[in-house]
Order: structure tokens, then C-alpha cells, then sequence
């Protein structure tokens, strides 16, 4: 198997462009058709699940946020909310 056919292999199991901080198991797509992906933020130390399939990155300070409610101005701070499946350079395997 060449690699041109693996990576044609991989886009067509994710039916999209390779992410660049992905680490993809050659081995096991060739043998089974599977992908392993590290470094989502499911997988990392600073993500706090929410609800199904998201969670809050709480790596750095929660943001400010503006908006209005009632002609009235409110600000409230929030952690960014991300897919598991998403992923930054900040990653950290949980222990």
C-alpha cells in the first residue's frame, strides 16, 4: 500500500481535510479501516464536559462577553465551548 493510497483512504473515511495536529495510526487503517485520532479536546486535561459531545476550555480565563437584554447592556464571563472532537495546540493528555 502506498502512502498516497492511505491518505486517500483517510479523506475518504473523514469525509474532510486533515486536521495538521492529528496523529493518524497508519497501521490500523490499512489492517481495519479505523482512524485513531489523539489530542481532541475530549481527551484533554483542561476540557469540561458539559453535555453530549461538548464541554468547556477552561486552558485559559473565562471571556467577557457583551449583550443586551431589555435596551440594557449585561456582561457575563464565559469559557469558550467546544466540540469533543475539536482540537488547539494547547492540548494535554489527561492523567
Amino acid at each position: 500500500m502506498t502512502l498516497l493510497s492511505i491518505y486517500r483512504r483517510i479523506r475518504a473515511l473523514r469525509r474532510g481535510p486533515i486536521r495538521p495536529n492529528e496523529r493518524m495510526d497508519f497501521n490500523a487503517i490499512a489492517m481495519n479501516n479505523t482512524i485513531t485520532i489523539s489530542r481532541a479536546c475530549a481527551e484533554c486535561s483542561f476540557w469540561n464536559p458539559l453535555e453530549e459531545g461538548h464541554g468547556e476550555c477552561r486552558r485559559h480565563a473565562p471571556q467577557t462577553v457583551a449583550f443586551e437584554v431589555d435596551d440594557e447592556v449585561k456582561f457575563e464571563s464565559v469559557f469558550p465551548v467546544t466540540a469533543g472532537d475539536d482540537w488547539c495546540g494547547d492540548f494535554e493528555k489527561k492523567d
